[in-house]
This record gives structure tokens, sequence and C-alpha cells, in this order.
């Protein structure tokens, strides 16, 4: 109650982490990404619990199979640095901490995307692909949900996300 009538009294409303967390992804390396997904929370994994009611967590809104996100974080991206760990717009997403350039998505309840160089992408012909945007200087590849596969792809899109800047 006294939490409901400090915030009644303050002149601008409070930040909502969901919101600046949306934010910081808004650059144009990730345009081809956001506009499917908005107006889902944004907030990173280890953030995933708003809140623990007795004995139980209340956590925050994931869209998709939990076996694909725990497939996603956990073993295909078990060697990805845990601050890449992110939930953008609902959707379970590997983005490097410092460009935020999201490189990877775990989308529907069974496929996942990771966004790989133009120019490495003879290393992955036999699989499926979509341009990001016009300029052409990455791709999405869709997973064939092979984790050692999967592995080499996440590496090369956490290399590739963190040498390129957020705002490229």
């Amino acid at each position: 109650m006294f939490r409901r009538l400090v915030n009644s009294l303050m002149l601008s409303p409070p930040a909502s982490d969901e919101i600046d967390h949306y934010r910081r992804f808004e650059i144009p390396a990730n345009r081809d990404v956001l506009p499917r997904f908005s107006g889902y929370p944004s907030y990173p994994y280890s953030q995933a619990v708003r809140r623990i009611e007795g004995r139980k967590a209340v956590m925050r809104p994931l869209l998709g199979h939990p076996d694909l996100h725990r497939y996603l974080w956990f073993e295909a991206g078990a060697n990805i640095p845990s601050d890449c760990r992110w939930v953008v717009c609902g959707i379970a997403s590997f983005a490097h901490p410092e460009t935020n350039i999201i490189f990877a998505i775990a989308t529907g309840s069974h496929e996942l995307s990771v966004r790989v160089p133009q120019s490495e992408l003879p290393q992955f012909a036999e699989m499926k692909s979509e341009v990001d945007n016009a300029i052409a200087e990455s791709v999405w590849i869709k997973s064939r949900l092979r984790v050692d596969e999967d592995q080499r792809l996440l590496a090369l899109a956490h290399r590739n996300a963190s040498s390129r800047p957020g705002t490229a």
C-alpha cells in the first residue's frame, strides 16, 4: 500500500525494465527481427523470475516451447556466455551484451534461427537461409536442431555479433 502511495505522488512514472530493455535492441542491425515480436516483454534471462510467492516462483512471460528454450540456452548455446541469454519481445534469444546485436532466436515451438555472416554461408550451404536485409551483410540460417552443428553456428554468430558495431 505504501508503494502505491509513493508511486501516485511521483511526477513521472517509474522506468519499466521491460520497455527499457526493448529499447536497447532498437538498432539497425536488429531491424529485421524486432518488428515481428514487438509488444512482448524483453529482459535478460537472469531476471526470468519476477517474484517469489511462498514456495512458488512467478516467472516472466516467455513465448514458445520450453524444450526449445532449454536447447538454445543450455545445450546448443552451452559455450556462449550466459550474459548473452535474453528474452527479447517474449522470444528466447541470444544477443551480444555490448553490441546489442541479436544473433539467435527460438521462434515458434520447434524452430531456431541463427544469424551468420554472408561470407560464411558456403559452410552451411545445405541449410535453409534467409538474407536479413538489402545490404546482405548477414544471413539467418534455420537450425536442423543438431547440437554439434548448432554449437558451431552459435560460436560463429557470437564472434560476428561482437565484431560488428551495434549501430551498423
